[in-house]
């Protein structure tokens, strides 16, 4: 292993971490990092951490939304909106990408698109609203728009979580104004009406 390069980093001499053989390493930078060998093999390990730091500030550069070292808010904004509309382990997907919402090709290729699209939002209580909550994020169905008017614009359910329709006939309004399905409801009574038949013939044999 000694003398070996693997990416930026050339391999010294043996020592142990966390009580198991590895390697110290020195990076083109200078700095030191102690390795296993299996995580320079891998590729796991390929520098002291410069490497990332590095692609980092070249993308901020590629765009250039970058101030102070922050990203601007429409950049923000785009980049939130392809994360909930293509990963399925981003905790908003089910609500977006899950169910069929897509961001437009152009805009997915890129941030300088969507602001040529969409400019900048006219103050810090806008962020980015689809006109029809079912379309696209695409040129056409999005606006910047302030938080009331996106909640009075959230796609209303049609659909209660069993896929019952919530028409005139399936919906009863409880006091408190929530949204009841009148089919869940029945079956739920008849279901608890078998259990407790059930309970009095188990008692009785």
């Amino acid at each position: 292993m000694k003398g070996q390069r693997f990416g930026r980093l050339v391999v010294g001499e043996a020592t142990l971490k966390y009580g198991r053989k590895a390697w110290e390493c020195t990076c083109d930078c200078g700095n030191r990092v102690t390795a296993r060998a299996n995580d320079l093999r891998r590729g796991m390990v390929k520098s002291c951490g410069c490497l990332k730091v590095d692609r980092i500030t070249r993308l901020r550069r590629t765009h250039g939304e970058t101030v102070g070292g922050r990203h601007s808010p429409e950049y923000g904004i785009w980049g939130a909106m392809i994360q909930r509309c293509t990963n399925p382990n981003n905790k908003n997907f089910h609500h977006y990408g899950g169910r069929g919402i897509q961001v437009c090709q152009p805009w997915r290729d890129g941030f300088r698109a969507f602001l040529a699209d969409m400019g900048r939002r006219p103050s810090s209580r806008h962020s980015i609203d689809r006109i029809d909550p079912d379309g696209n994020y695409e040129p056409g169905n999005c606006r910047w728009a302030t938080q009331s008017v996106q909640v009075a614009n959230r796609r209303k359910k049609t659909h209660c979580k069993r896929a019952h329709p919530f028409d005139d006939r399936n919906t009863h309004i409880d006091p408190k104004g929530k949204r009841i399905c009148r089919t869940c409801k029945r079956l739920d009574s008849a279901r608890r009406r078998a259990a407790v038949k059930t309970e009095g013939v188990a008692t009785t044999s």
